[in-house]
C-alpha cells in the first residue's frame, strides 16, 4: 500500500534534487527552496521506508521506485517550465496518496497518508505561488 507513496517520493526528490542544482545559476529563490524541498522528501522518503519494513512491505529500490511512480523529469533550465513540471508531478502523486487513503488501512498508515497529501497540497501552492 505504502510502495505507491514511497516511489512518488522518491522519483520527486529525485527530479527536485535536479532541479535545484540546474537553478544555481539562473534563480537562486528556487534554488533555495529546491534545497529545502529536497530534504523534506529525503526525509519522507526514509520514515515512509521505515513504516514499510515495521508493516513487513518490500521496499523498492530506487530504480524501481522510479518506474513504479510514473513521474517524468523534463530536461529544461527554464523556471517556469520547471515548476509546471514540478506542478504536475506533485498532482499525481496527490491523486495516488487521495486514493490509497480511501483504501482499507492501518490507523499508523492512515496518519501517514494524510499528513502526506497535506505535505503535497502545501507543496502544490508554494509552486504555483512561486509560478506567478
Amino acid at each position: 500500500m505504502l510502495s505507491q507513496i514511497y516511489s512518488n517520493d522518491v522519483a520527486l526528490y529525485n527530479v527536485v534534487h535536479t532541479y535545484h542544482i540546474v537553478t544555481l545559476n539562473t534563480h537562486f529563490v528556487l534554488h533555495g527552496y529546491f534545497g529545502d524541498l529536497y530534504e523534506s522528501l529525503q526525509d519522507r522518503v526514509d520514515t515512509i521506508g521505515e513504516q514499510m519494513v515495521i508493516l513487513g512491505e518490500d521496499v523498492p529500490t530506487v530504480l524501481g521506485a522510479l518506474k513504479e511512480s510514473g513521474i517524468e523529469e523534463k530536461v529544461t533550465t527554464d523556471c517556469y517550465e520547471i515548476l509546471e513540471v514540478l506542478e504536475d508531478a506533485f498532482e499525481k502523486a496527490l491523486e495516488d496518496a487521495k486514493r490509497i487513503s480511501k483504501s482499507d488501512i492501518d490507523e499508523g498508515t492512515r496518519n501517514l497518508v494524510a499528513d502526506e497529501i497535506l505535505f503535497i497540497g502545501k507543496t502544490i501552492a508554494r509552486l504555483q505561488s512561486l509560478a506567478k
